[in-house]
């Protein structure tokens, strides 16, 4: 309600009262309202290890997902994953799973193109589409990942966590952000947000279920 309200270009404090990293204490995240007319959280989504449900977050009515604690992973799999960053303490890293808040759909992945309905984010916030993605470039007329990194938008290089060498990857001149769509071509691939070595809404091949990448929500 409050983001309705706002202006465009003005910023606003998101309570989350779930908590950061490893605490129960409420979380920070600065919000903005974009010139899409929407706003967007301009910091990451930092949360694991802690039982979320439908009443403080973006899942289906009457649902829990317990987030896992910060670990490794070595597969492809339908499990939540969730890896706090070493170069950025700060910074998680969720497999696709944990981002749409469903194990079902990460397992079930096949020819049809579909954006997934729920998320981890906050209650009445939500992970942005491909097309959320696609219409923010168009609008703000980014051709270049500085000019994304250097804007109001707060967005940065933070990599992924890269399950086949069990390291970040790409730290300080790359990032993959997740969104809710889901892409099929021969690799049954979801979408990421690419903005490390060029400016793309794709299903990278690097950016398989199974791969570490930040989340950054939306309100609905």
């Amino acid at each position: 309600d409050i983001c309705k309200t706002m202006p465009i270009g003005q910023t606003k404090t998101l309570q989350d009262t779930r908590g950061s990293y490893n605490t129960t204490t409420p979380a920070n995240y600065g919000i903005i309202k974009a010139k899409d007319n929407n706003c967007w959280m301009t910091d990451n989504l930092n949360l694991y290890n802690r039982q979320i449900s439908s009443s403080d977050s973006d899942l289906p009515s009457g649902t829990s997902l317990t987030l896992p604690n910060t670990s490794n992973w070595s597969t492809i799999d339908a499990v939540f994953r969730a890896h706090r960053g070493t170069t950025f303490t700060n910074q998680v890293y969720y497999n696709w799973c944990s981002a749409i808040a469903s194990t079902a759909l990460c397992s079930q992945l096949g020819d049809t193109n579909f954006t997934a309905p729920n998320s981890i984010c906050p209650k009445n916030w939500k992970l942005p589409s491909s097309n959320n993605y696609e219409n923010l470039k168009t609008i703000y007329g980014f051709s270049t990942e500085q000019q994304l990194v250097s804007s109001e938008l707060s967005y940065g290089y933070w990599g992924i966590w890269n399950y086949y060498t069990q390291s970040e990857y790409g730290a300080s001149n790359m990032a993959r952000i997740w969104t809710s769509s889901y892409g099929h071509v021969s690799l049954q691939r979801p979408y990421s947000f690419d903005y490390g070595s060029n400016l793309i809404v794709s299903y990278g091949i690097d950016s398989d279920v199974a791969i570490g990448q930040p989340i950054r929500c939306m309100a609905r």
